[in-house]
This record gives C-alpha cells, structure tokens and sequence, in this order.
C-alpha cells in the first residue's frame, strides 16, 4: 500500500506464550492472512520486562498493582503502541470478508464500543492502529498513573479504570461519531461499507478463555472492589507525583 503510514507491527499478548488449540489457529491464520507485518506475541512476563526496560518506575508500579490480567493487557497495548506504533489486536479475532490489516495502515483508526450504563460509549481498545507518540496513548498512560496510585474506584464503571471509558475521554462528541469502526460484541464492522464484518471472534474464544484463564474477569473483582494489588509504597511515590496535566514525554518514557 502506497500511503502507508503505521509501522507493520501486530501486536498481541496472552498470559501464556503455550495458546490454547483454536486461539493457535487463529493467530497462525492472523498472521497468514496478513503477510506485509511483524507479528509479535508478549505473555505477562514479557509485558512487565516491556515496560521494565522501556518506561518509567511510576508505570511498571502501576502495571504491578492492577489485578486484572485485562488491565495490565491494557496498560501494556498503550505503552507499546506508544514506543513503536502499529496495530494492538485482541488475540480472539480473525480477519473476515477478505478484509486485511494493510488496508487499514494509511491513518490512526479507533472503535466505537458498545454504549453501556447509559453513558457516553467508549472507545473499544480490541483493535488500535496509531503511530509512535501517540497523544491518545499517553493520555490514557497518564490517567492509569493516577488511578493506580490512588486505588481509585470513585470512576464511572470497570471500564473505566483502564479500558473504553477511560479511552472515550480523549474524543469530543463530533471525534466519536465521526468514527465508522462499530465493536457488536463478537464482531468489528466498517459502518461505510454497508457494516460488513471485517474482524471476527472465533467460535470456540469464550470456552478456550473459561477453561485456560489465569485471574478472575475484571468485573468480578471490580464487584468486590478488589481490581489492584496492595504493593510497599516507594520512594517516587512520593516524590514524583504524576497528574495527567503535568505528564511530559520525559515522565513516561526512560527511553
């Protein structure tokens, strides 16, 4: 593709580089279908060594202090696609309706999520295409700063810890619904060409995920307000403290 714009990177994590049998498939198909990229798969231990070597103490602390394997799966997409760009994809989707990645690789390009709790939708972080320093990115790196420091659950909803709702707050009204990418809960559809499909759930997902999960479901332990580990406070802590309006390239990346 000729106006290529975002670096040829698929990144995806599972807490396990061992996949469970159809989730294998699904990534092997993935990476067949989209030959043009560098495919890249981070376990958890691979995500917190990521963030280890390339961010900061405040965002490895915030990392280690999120419960949720959801979470940490969020912070770790923002922080990699913040370094090197390219596209974040949930590792249960396959590409549908001869759709390809490359095609999507001229411009940044966000979801509509599912409007849930009656209040402005978020941003469905399944699938993220964006450049390096992304501002979004950062934004979202920042506010997970603060939320972790904080054990704050004086948010909206589970989502809004690090995921959509989080997400959302980057877009005016005007930005959201000029957004043609729509998540219906099992599939990603392009609202200009007719809502067909283009990224799919695989059939088996949800038992592969109920039968090889590691934690509980970010909403149970949200239901229990018990989404972050209690860790020994650090010097930097407080020291350091970081807000969202003072957050510097400096501050969130050593690198």
């Amino acid at each position: 593709m000729e106006n290529t714009k975002i670096p040829l990177n698929i990144f995806q994590t599972w807490h396990s580089l061992d996949l469970p049998p159809k989730m294998k498939e699904t990534v092997e198909l993935l990476k067949s279908q989209n030959p043009e990229f560098t495919h890249y798969l981070y376990d958890d231990s691979m995500c917190r060594e990521f963030i280890k070597i390339n961010f900061n103490d405040d965002i490895l602390y915030s990392y280690d202090s999120l419960k949720p394997g959801a979470y940490k799966a969020d912070l770790w997409r923002y922080c990699v696609l913040y370094k090197y760009g390219g596209i974040y994809l949930d590792i249960k989707f396959q590409c549908a309706n001869g759709f390809k990645l490359i095609n999507f690789t001229d411009n940044e390009y966000y979801v509509k999520d599912i409007p849930q709790f009656n209040i402005f939708p978020g941003i469905y972080q399944a699938f993220l295409i964006c450049l390096p320093n992304n501002k979004i990115l950062f934004d979202n790196i920042c506010r997970i700063i603060l939320n972790c420091k904080t054990c704050n659950y004086d948010v909206i909803c589970a989502l809004d810890v690090t995921g959509p709702t989080l997400m959302a707050k980057n877009f005016d009204l005007n930005q959201f619904n000029n957004l043609f990418l729509k998540n219906t809960g099992t599939s990603i559809i392009n609202s200009k060409n007719n809502d067909v499909e283009i990224l799919i759930e695989y059939e088996e997902y949800r038992d592969e995920l109920n039968i090889y999960k590691k934690t509980e479901h970010y909403g149970e332990l949200w239901a229990k307000q018990d989404i972050y580990n209690i860790l020994q406070p650090r010097k930097f802590l407080i020291d350091s403290f970081i807000s969202c309006n003072k957050c510097s390239d400096n501050d969130v990346s050593d690198k």
